[in-house]
């Protein structure tokens, strides 16, 4: 299979190549030079259309990550606007080309509890949070997760490609693990359910959401760790720091994540194998 993915030189970009490679043939499209140098690169820019329709010749599936991830230091008229029209252009080329495939990086931080302020109360309609949950987006990044989302629903209705979304928690990083250690121990750093993803599983549900033959035309899966990122357990934090009255559709015991992954489990064969003990100790 020939993937392209967008996005190839960031952050999560290079582990999904490096995991990718092994089993596809891969291309890098992306504005920075990737540091390997095996794998074939399209030097571009998605919010230049002609760029994303040089770049996807020869593709089979695209996956989508080429986005502004840093919604703290980044003036939210960019960052909207980069994350949006990349989208766009990314999914217009993908159909002038005639693919039938594009897996794309959403966010948890779509449903709205992510990045917001601190005088902000938001509180879940249940928990764990699905995939079926409202979506409530407060920032600019959450609200550009949500819109993509909407452009790649709208391009299967118009075109009837199989659009794939995958709603990926906070993505924790073997780079930055001195950073992520005051966030195990103070659960009061966190906005969201303190839920997250180690590296090695966030790109695994790419590589299976491209691969997966037999979804429907567009699908959304929830991507997080099987554990929350705190030492305490759930529900206790739910009910600290959120309220004691949120309805939960099914037990949640010790320190479960309060991100629920069934659908990917069952439909893309998914598993959370690492969680934050196994990247920090």
């Amino acid at each position: 299979m020939r993937v392209t993915i967008c996005g190839g030189s960031g952050r999560l970009g290079k582990y999904t190549v490096e995991e990718l490679k092994k089993y596809h043939e891969v291309k890098i499209f992306d504005i920075k030079e990737p540091q390997d140098d095996s794998v074939y690169f399209y030097k571009g820019d998605i919010l230049k259309i002609k760029d994303c329709r040089k770049a996807f010749k020869d593709t089979d599936v695209i996956i989508q990550l080429a986005a502004i991830t840093d919604p703290l230091n980044c003036r939210p008229e960019r960052l909207f606007s980069v994350n949006v029209l990349g989208m766009y252009n990314v999914h217009q080329a993908a159909c002038d080309f005639g693919i039938k495939k594009i897996v794309h990086a959403s966010s948890d931080s779509s449903y709205g509890f992510n990045f917001r302020r601190n005088n902000d109360v938001l509180l879940p309609e249940y928990l764990p949070l699905d995939e079926e949950h409202p979506q409530k987006p407060a920032d600019p990044y959450g609200l550009s997760k949500k819109v993509g989302e909407d452009i790649a629903l709208n391009f299967t209705r118009r075109y009837g490609i199989l659009t794939v979304a995958l709603r990926i928690c906070w993505v924790w990083f073997p780079e930055a693990v001195e950073h992520y250690r005051k966030f195990v121990k103070d659960p009061s750093l966190w906005t969201g359910f303190w839920a997250y993803v180690d590296y090695r599983d966030a790109v695994s549900a790419f590589r299976l959401a491209a691969e997966v033959d037999d979804l429907k035309d567009y699908e959304v899966f929830l991507i997080s760790a099987s554990d929350n990122g705190t030492e305490f357990e759930s529900k206790e934090l739910v009910k600290k720091y959120y309220s004691d009255k949120i309805k939960y559709y099914r037990e949640i015991k010790g320190r479960e994540s309060l991100a629920d992954c069934t659908k990917a489990k069952c439909l893309l064969g998914y598993q959370s194998k690492y969680t934050w003990k196994d990247l920090i100790y």
